[in-house]
Formats: structure tokens, C-alpha cells, sequence
């Protein structure tokens, strides 16, 4: 037989009344029980070591072989700078940066601990910071993981110059020898002049191959010219490179608060 609706009503309304005479009968049990489960959870808390923030910010300039053979004003673009400063933070927290600081770093603490985070989207500064129980290790950490990123940085910057400069090198030897091929017949005739100095024929295939020539040898040698000053660029801005291209603006103090 299905219970009518109000028989239902009734044993909800008996259920009701029998959780209700368990609680006058226990409270204080429960009260009890509440009260450890608070001061347990306030207990916790207090015995938690107490954690500090250790951070330096970093002021993170345009790569060299960036900017020296694109335009200024697209190279620092919104969409370009953003783009950097995020592949800067990805190197940072890349694998060889903390193998680096691991092998430089002789501390309590891990280097994978360490974060970095962008500051603003109108700089290029990013913050890079560690939590710990003990300050004064936290800051001589992130110290550490700074001055190895910008020295990590550096190398890859005079390599990434090296290897802009042999390749500049290389294009220019193949104008060159591009030039030389082009050249060839004119070439030829100079040595028959040499030979056979003041022969009217020959001078005269000379200067009509000198006309014929000169257009192609001219483009090849503006070429040339192009990219002998991006060698003469490079050679100057190996003195930047040799500053990292990165800048420490604030370095890592021990906390006082944590």
C-alpha cells in the first residue's frame, strides 16, 4: 500500500522532532566537538612556519641582433615588446638558466622554487621572487638566480652575435665571388693589356666591358657595402653585449614581514 501524502507529511514531521530531541540531549557534546575543531584548526595555524618573499626586479633591454637589422619603430611595436618579454621570461625559468644557478648556488634551497612574473604591461621589468621559511636564504637565492640569468644571458647574446657575424661573412664572400665570376672577361682583358700594353683593340673591348659590367658590379658591391657596416654594427654593439642586456634594478633583500 502506497503511504498518502500526509502520512509522509507526519514522518517527516516525527523525524523532524527526533533530530531536534538529539540535539537538546547532546548539545553540549556538540558544542564540545565544534569547539576542538576550532581551536585544533587555530592551533595548526599558529605552529605553521611562517613563510617569506624574497624579490628583484630585472629590466630586460632589446636583443642586439633584434634590433640591428629591422626598423625601430616596428621592432618596438605593442605586439613585439610583449612577445620578447615573454620569451625573456621563459629563458629565465628555462632548464639551462637553472642548471646554472644549481652549479653556482650553494644554499639550503631549490632553484625550480624560484618564479618570475611580468610587472606591468607598460614595462619591461620582470620581478623575480622565492618564498621561504628563512629570509636572508631566500634573498641570496633569488641574488644568485638573477646574476646567473644575466650572465646565462650574455653568452647567448655573444653567440647569437658569432653566429649573425659568419653568416654577414658568408654573404659577403658569395658577392664576392659572384663579382669575381662577372668579372672574369674584363679580367682577361686587363692581363692581355698587360701583356701586350697599348694594343687599341683590346682597350677598346676593355672600356666597352667596363660599360657593359658596370651596372651588375655596382649592385653587387652596394650589397657588399650593406653588409660590411652590419659587420662594423656588430663589432660596436659587442660592448653592449657585454652588459647582458639586462639590468638589475632591485636586488633581493631579507624580508622583515612574512
Amino acid at each position: 500500500m502506497v503511504p498518502s501524502e500526509a502520512q509522509l507529511a507526519d514522518d517527516d514531521e516525527l523525524d523532524l522532532r527526533a533530530y531536534l530531541g538529539v540535539l537538546r540531549r547532546r548539545w553540549k557534546a556538540i558544542l564540545l566537538v565544534a569547539l576542538l575543531a576550532v581551536g585544533a584548526a587555530i592551533g595548526l595555524s599558529l605552529r605553521q612556519d611562517e613563510q617569506y618573499r624574497a624579490e628583484s626586479d630585472v629590466l630586460i633591454r632589446q636583443r642586439t641582433t633584434e634590433s640591428l637589422f629591422t626598423d625601430e619603430q616596428t621592432n618596438r611595436s605593442a605586439q613585439d615588446a610583449e612577445r620578447q618579454l615573454n620569451n625573456e621570461v621563459r629563458f629565465l625559468e628555462s632548464g639551462a638558466v637553472v642548471d646554472a644557478v644549481e652549479a653556482a648556488y650553494d644554499g639550503p634551497l631549490d632553484p625550480d622554487d624560484v618564479t618570475s612574473s611580468v610587472s606591468s604591461d607598460t614595462s619591461d621589468v620582470v620581478t623575480v621572487s622565492m618564498t621561504s621559511t628563512d629570509p636572508a636564504q631566500a634573498a641570496d637565492l633569488v641574488n644568485a638566480y638573477v646574476e646567473t640569468f644575466i650572465d646565462e644571458r650574455r653568452q647567448q647574446r655573444v653567440d647569437e652575435l658569432l653566429a649573425a657575424g659568419e653568416e654577414i661573412q658568408l654573404q659577403i664572400d658569395e658577392l664576392s665571388a659572384e663579382a669575381a665570376g662577372i668579372r672574369q672577361p674584363l679580367t682577361d682583358v686587363e692581363a692581355e693589356l698587360a701583356a701586350d700594353p697599348g694594343n687599341e683593340t683590346l682597350e677598346a673591348r676593355r672600356a666597352s666591358l667596363e660599360s657593359d659590367l658596370a651596372g651588375q658590379l655596382a649592385t653587387i658591391q652596394n650589397r657588399v657595402t650593406f653588409y660590411q657596416q652590419q659587420l662594423e654594427d656588430l663589432e660596436l654593439t659587442a660592448g653592449i653585449a657585454s652588459s647582458g642586456g639586462a639590468q638589475i634594478l632591485t636586488t633581493a633583500e631579507p624580508p622583515e614581514a612574512p
